[in-house]
């Protein structure tokens, strides 16, 4: 597992929302925005701007997708999550 995504047989699996730290589900659109909000606003040029962009979006305007690559058979899947 590598920063929460794991690559399993029977699909991805992404991280849990953590109790301790208070962060919601990884890629759900609440862990989207505090990524923008608590990471990127404050790196400044365009990833302030990203930020911004990301915060101020109307709900289902941020596509969120995941790729993941299956070493055993040599492939990278792409993945579009749906709304969580």
């Amino acid at each position: 597992m590598n920063g929460g995504l794991a690559l399993e047989p029977q699909g991805v699996n992404l991280g849990q929302p953590n109790p301790n730290t208070l962060l919601p589900s990884q890629m759900s659109d609440d862990w989207i925005k505090y990524v923008a909000e608590q990471k990127l606003i404050n790196l400044g040029g365009d990833k302030t701007k990203l930020a911004n962009a990301i915060i101020n979006s109307p709900a289902g305007t941020v596509k969120k997708f995941v790729a993941a690559i299956d070493k055993t058979k040599g492939e990278i899947n792409f993945l579009k999550l749906g709304n969580y």
